[in-house]
């Protein structure tokens, strides 16, 4: 089933869809370049107790 197919598939049995855009937060790792959606013990490792303060976009 394609993409499509299964747009129009949930859409004729009546479930919503959304899609949002997601902008990363960039914070300090070990090493460069900066790697996104890794997990969220590599922002916890790297960051400490400044974690929740950069998910919440503080």
């Amino acid at each position: 089933m394609s993409k499509s197919d299964l747009l129009v598939f949930l859409d004729d049995e009546g479930i919503p869809i959304e899609f949002h855009d997601y902008k990363h937060p960039e914070y300090m790792q070990v090493y460069k370049p900066f790697i996104p959606y890794v997990s969220a013990l590599d922002l916890w490792f790297n960051c400490g107790k400044d974690s929740l303060r950069i998910i919440n976009g503080e």
